[in-house]
Order: structure tokens, then sequence, then C-alpha cells
């Protein structure tokens, strides 16, 4: 009888890494645990499949390895593919350089090399160059986000020339819709069927009507308005000293403002004063 095998993909190929881990710790064990082609060999193995640290290290304790010396070689195999391994240095001068910039890091190794360094002579070097290239690599970081920030505050001349044309565009749109609504406001109040319902009100029943009425007169002409208008002056002088905003009210003036104004509130101002006519 033929047995299913019931792993996923997955699950196999976790498997046949870590039996291929096995072999290299054999391996490794064979040339001494501090032999560099050993500690190459264990750091590529951790990389191959490594989904993160908490999954080597549950491989690695499987394997009864040290989790901490696989970890730092698996991080210095990360930092030196094998196209920049020096075959004339010890992994402990690339572990030594790890931490530095790949070109600092390649031009010493090549140095070192060259000099024949031991290990404490190329950490010797690296301590040397370490703040110099951690300064350098700070003021990368901020070159980059200045110009990123540059990048984000230029506008073309053709930008800007669309921005102010849709606020243009947008303030008249806003602007005829307001006209639009106070015109048909005031059609009501001064239709004959809102003269006959306010004509049945009573006592408080048309003091509150006639606060309402008050509160979206403000609403149409007043204070709202004359917020947005006080605003858009302030843009404007600041944009040019010599031109002062408009005096207060002056946005609302016209046959939309004053006109408009008059001709509405005869129909519509507040009533409190006024005493009711005899049925």
């Amino acid at each position: 009888m033929i047995e299913v095998d019931g792993r996923t993909g997955l699950e196999r190929e976790r498997e046949c890494w870590i039996e291929e881990g096995r072999v290299a710790f054999e391996r490794a064990h064979e040339a001494g645990v501090h032999h560099s082609d050993a500690a190459w060999v264990i750091g590529d193995w951790a990389n191959r499949y490594n989904r993160g640290y908490g999954d080597l290290r549950l491989a690695v304790e499987s394997l009864g390895a040290s989790y901490g010396h696989v970890k730092v070689r698996a991080h210095v195999a990360r930092r030196f593919d094998p196209s920049r391994r020096r075959p004339g240095l010890s992994f402990g001068h690339h572990q030594a350089a790890a931490s530095l910039d790949d070109e600092v890091a390649d031009r010493l190794l090549a140095e070192a090399e060259l000099k024949n360094w031991s290990r404490d002579e190329m950490r010797d070097a690296v301590r040397e160059v370490g703040p110099e290239a951690a300064q350098r690599r700070r003021a990368d970081k901020l070159q980059a986000e200045v110009d990123r920030l540059k990048a984000e505050a230029a506008l073309s001349v053709e930008d800007a020339e669309m921005i102010i044309a849709d606020v243009e565009r947008t303030g008249e749109a806003l602007m005829k819709d307001a006209v639009r609504a106070m015109t048909l406001y005031a059609e009501h109040l001064e239709s004959q069927r809102f003269t006959k319902a306010r004509g049945t009100l009573h006592g408080n029943a048309d003091r509150g009507l006639s606060r309402r009425l008050e509160r979206a007169w403000r609403r149409f002409a007043g204070e709202d308005l004359k917020e947005i208008a006080d605003r858009v002056g302030r843009v404007i002088a600041n944009a040019d000293g010599n031109v002062e905003p408009e005096p207060d009210g002056a946005p609302n003036a016209g046959a939309d403002g004053d006109a408009g104004k008059a001709g509405v509130s005869k129909s519509y101002a507040p009533r409190n004063s006024r005493k009711k006519d005899a049925p």
C-alpha cells in the first residue's frame, strides 16, 4: 500500500532545510567550530530558508547548536555575499567589518588582504573609521530627507496656475449656490402660503419663529459669510502688503448683499417688537 505524504510543500521544504543544517553542522565540527569555511557554511545555511529569528531558533535548537553563534554567522553571511568575500581573510575579518557601509568595508577588506592584517589589526582599523562612517550615514539620511521635503514642496508654474484656477472656480460655484439658496429662501418667505401660515401663530410660537428666521438670516448674510470674507481678506493682505482686506460687510454688499437683505428683511425680519394683528 502506498502511503500518501500529507505534508505541505512548505513543511517538506523546511524539513529538507533542517536536514541540510544537520549535515552542515557535522562538517563544521569536523573542520573546527571556529574555522572560516565552517562559519560561512553555517551562515549561508541559516539564510537559505530562514523565515525569521523565531523559526531559526527552533531549527538550531533542534540540531543541538548554539543559536547565538548561528545568528552572528547568518548576519555576516547576509552582509557579504560570496562575490564580496575575500578568500585570503578569515570569517573574523569580515565579521569586524560587517557594521560598515559596503564601500568602506570592501576598501578595508582589500587593504587587510593586501597588507596581511591580523583580526586585531582589522578591528583597530574598523574602530578608526567607525565614527566617520556613522557620521556619513547620518548625513546621507539627513540629505535624503531634505531632498524629499524639497520635492514635496516644489511646485511648477503650471501647477500653481492650476491650483489658483481651481480655487477661483470653487469660490464662484459656492457663491452662486449661496445666491440661489438666498433667493429661494426669500421667495418662500414672501409667498402667500407662508404669510397665512404665520398668521395662525400666537404668542411664544410667533416669537420662536422670529428667532428661527433671525438665526437663518445670520447664516445666509451675517456671521458665517463674514468670517469667510475675513479669512480671504487676511490671505490677500499677507500676499501683498499694499492690499488691505475688504471692510467689514463689504463682501455682502451689492445686489445680492444690501439690496437682497433689504428686500427680504421687510417680509421676515424679527418681529419681537411688533404686535400681532388682530385676527
